[in-house]
């Protein structure tokens, strides 16, 4: 009798990351690279683009928690939780987005305790040039701050205390920004063309009265503006983390 030998192929599907999108400059994610201390406040965060950065705090004192894998940050007081960020050499640097050659996009998810209070989430260690912050409600809004000129964007969907959502600021060549919340394009557009220069994570400035109130799961940077396949790939990555 003639055996016949089936072999069966087998293949394997990759799942998508963002660094597979090109350009990225940091992805910092509460799930990998958290080191901590025995009280669960936050050593080092290690960022995971492979641009080989990482986040940490200037003091003992100023170590957000991790709480069941989400970075909490309890606001301001002198011992204000914020994170500054560092190069392989382990010195200080920091992100510098050039507008002009392609643009830039920013993506942050987390939870405000109160979207309605004035609170940091990006912003510059050396400067109060360049910050991202929420404030005030109905409608809620953003503060986009880069080259120190003020942008606001009204969010057309309600936020809700507590709960996370996915922030994009996507950014074209000539410096024309939407915000997106949860992948939904939020109410008009702003124009700034200054570069936006990040190096602090829930402060700017080291400014304790506006330190974030809030948790974070995601903070991911790109060096270009996000086409529209490529923002659906990424919120269908961050999606299992809204809340």
């Amino acid at each position: 009798m003639l055996g016949l030998g089936i072999g069966l192929a087998t293949t394997s599907v990759l799942q998508f990351v963002p660094s597979d999108i090109s350009g990225i400059k940091l992805h910092l994610s509460s799930k990998y690279g958290v080191t901590v201390d025995g009280s669960d406040n936050v050593t080092k965060w290690e960022d995971i683009s492979g641009e080989n950065l990482y986040v940490q705090s200037p003091a003992t004192t100023n170590r957000p928690e991790n709480v069941e894998n989400v970075i909490k940050f309890s606001g301001g007081g002198v011992n204000a939780e914020f994170m500054n960020l560092f190069d392989v050499s382990e010195a200080a640097t920091s992100i510098t987005l050039d507008v002009s050659v392609n643009g830039y996009c920013v993506i942050i998810v987390y939870a405000a305790e109160d979207w309605g209070v004035t609170k940091v989430v990006l912003g510059n260690s050396s400067n109060s040039e360049t910050y991202i912050t929420h404030h005030s409600t109905s409608p809620d809004k953003f503060d986009f701050i880069a080259g120190n000129t003020l942008k606001t964007f009204s969010s057309s969907t309600a936020l809700t205390n507590d709960k996370h959502y996915a922030v994009m600021f996507n950014t074209s060549t000539q410096g024309v920004t939407t915000l997106y919340v949860n992948n939904a394009a939020q109410e008009g557009t702003k124009t700034n063309t200054s570069d936006p220069v990040f190096s602090q994570i829930g402060t700017t400035n080291s400014d304790n009265s506006t330190s974030l109130q809030g948790k974070i799961k995601e903070i991911i940077i790109y060096e270009k503006q996000l086409v529209a396949s490529e923002r659906d790939q990424l919120y269908n990555y961050l999606s299992p983390l809204v809340s």
